[in-house]
Formats: C-alpha cells, structure tokens, sequence
C-alpha cells in the first residue's frame, strides 16, 4: 500500500522511497562513529605526546564523536518515519527538515576522526592535508545539497503555483553560509590547543541542538493531518524551506573551528622537540646544568676551600 502510494508521488525525487535506504546509512555511520569512541577510550596516544596536550585532543575527539554519535542516531529514527509515509507532501516536508541532521554529523565525524588522527597517528601532517581537502569538499558537497534539497522541496509542494521563492532563496541562503564558513575558517585557522576549548565545546552543543530542533519539526509536521499537505498554505512551504536551511547552518558555522583546528595542528613530535631545544644543557651524570647565567656568576665566585684557607689565615694572624 505504501510502495504503490509512494510511486504516485509527482516531481523528480521521492523522498518515501529515498528515506528507507537514508536511515540505514545513518545507521552505519552511527555504528562507524561508536568504534571511533571505544579507540578514544581504550587507547593510549603516543608517549611522546605531552601529557597535558594528550589530554586535551582525547577530549576534543570524544566530546566531537559522542555528538555525532547522537545525531546519526536520531537522523536514522526520524528517516525512518519519513519511510512509513503514505502523504507525500507531508513526505518531502519531513525530508526537508532533517535533512541537514545528516551532513552536520558528516562534518563533526571528520573533525573528530582529524583529533583522532593528531592524537594517534606517527604522520599526522601528510594526513591532516588530505583530510583538509576531504572536509573543505563535504563542506561544499553540504551547502549545495541543502540548497538543491530546499529548492526541491519546495518545487514539489508548490505545484501549479509560483515558485520563484524556493527557486532563489536556497541559493541566497546558500552563499550566504559558504561565505560565513570561509571567513570563520580564516578567523580560526591559528587557534592552538588552549583556544580551542570553548569553540569545539559549542561546535559539539550546537550541533546536537540543531539535531533535536530538527526532530522537534520533523515531528511536528508529521504530526498535521495527511489532510492538509494535500495542498499546503504557501507560507507553510516558505517556513519549510527556510527552516530545512538555516537549522543545520548555524551548526556548520558552528563547526568549522573544531574541524579547522584538527587539520592545522603541529605533530606533537614538532611540539617535543621545540621543548627539547628550550631545555638547559645536561650534564655527563644526566642532572641538568644551571642556567650559563647562573654558572658563570659561580665561577666568579670563590669555592669553599679557599674561604676556609682564608679564614684560619686571618685567625693566625689575629693569635700572633
């Protein structure tokens, strides 16, 4: 009954048809990112990394793949009610707004595999170029998706009728989201390990709000009778197509600063050795050697046997 009730549905996508095999992606991926969380947790990173640093990339990892963790997980449940659809504006509506969910987890999966690699991996610069590229790509792939989704959707809801706003707007909002990417990214490219708590902190936050703003519209608009999607209000299909846009933007900004700081990290070999150069010399014995500062005011200074041999000198000259 469904499939047959699917197949009437107009336009050039289906998105009943299309959400069965979408919601067992975000399935996969979700197993793919809880294997990513038992590495974090079950292994040591390098002995040569610095405690403190080691630290703190453990924990920009996990709090990055516990997010995406969560928001695959949703996106695969909410797909899967799209799935079970028999109304297909009510559909391509549900589609719309949680389709973002997927690609802001694509995004925070990268920049956690990137901690993952900084933290782990003995070549983490070769690695860190490519994966620079791979998420510049998803980062492009997404935008243009989210438009071309948004302008679909609304195409499909607003049949015989003028749809100059669903052809222009996602493409507005769009642009409007690559240039916000760029500039973040270009503001953030240099933050080091410090500045980076409170940035991959809200990146993780904002995401899995996002996520849940998104399932609470999916929702709700599963939840109007099939009824009325048969010919939905115009403004209801410009709050749709808004909506399915800006959601997963603000946590795609939100996101760049954990994701750029993954790929433009020092190795944490760099880091070693330019500690290695500010250390004092060592001695032959292994005890480091004071300060040069320090040991030439003790050469000047006279050792304790010529202080004694003074002091009993002037002692004999007081007796005679």
């Amino acid at each position: 009954m469904a499939g047959a009730l699917a197949d009437t549905c107009g336009g050039s996508w289906n998105a009943i048809t299309a959400a069965g095999p979408l919601s067992a992606l975000s399935g996969v991926l979700a197993g793919f990112v809880f294997t990513g969380i038992v590495v974090v947790l079950s292994t040591s990173p390098r002995p040569e990394t610095p405690a403190t640093r080691r630290s703190k990339q453990r924990s920009y990892a996990l709090q990055l793949l516990v997010a995406a963790f969560i928001i695959f997980a949703l996106d695969s449940y909410f797909t899967s009610i799209t799935a079970g659809e028999l109304s297909c504006n009510r559909a391509d509506a549900e589609a719309g707004l949680s389709g973002g969910v997927l690609g802001t987890g694509a995004i925070l999966l990268l920049a956690g595999l990137g901690w993952l690699l900084v933290t782990y991996s003995d070549h983490a610069k070769d690695i860190q170029l490519i994966l620079a590229y791979i998420i510049g790509g998803v980062w492009l792939v997404i935008i243009a998706m989210l438009a071309i989704s948004g302008m679909g959707v609304g195409q499909a809801m607003l049949t015989d009728r003028w749809q100059g706003f669903v052809n222009t707007v996602p493409w507005f909002l769009a642009a409007l989201m690559a240039a916000a990417v760029i500039i973040v990214a270009f503001r953030t490219r240099k933050f080091d390990d410090e500045k980076l708590a409170n940035p991959i902190r809200w990146a993780a936050l904002t995401a899995l709000a996002a996520a849940i703003i998104s399932a609470l519209f999916t929702g709700i608009a599963s939840a109007v009778p099939a009824q009325w999607w048969q010919h939905p209000r115009t403004w209801a299909v410009y709050l749709v197509v808004v909506l399915s846009m800006l959601v997963p933007a603000v946590a795609l900004i939100f996101s760049v600063p954990a994701a750029i700081g993954a790929v433009t990290q020092k190795e944490s070999r760099e880091i070693s050795e330019n500690d290695t150069d500010d250390a004092p010399p060592v001695t032959a014995g292994g005890s480091p050697q004071p300060p040069l500062s320090d040991r030439t005011s003790n050469a000047n200074r006279p050792d304790n046997a010529d202080l004694l041999a003074e002091t009993k000198g002037a002692s004999s000259d007081e007796g005679n």
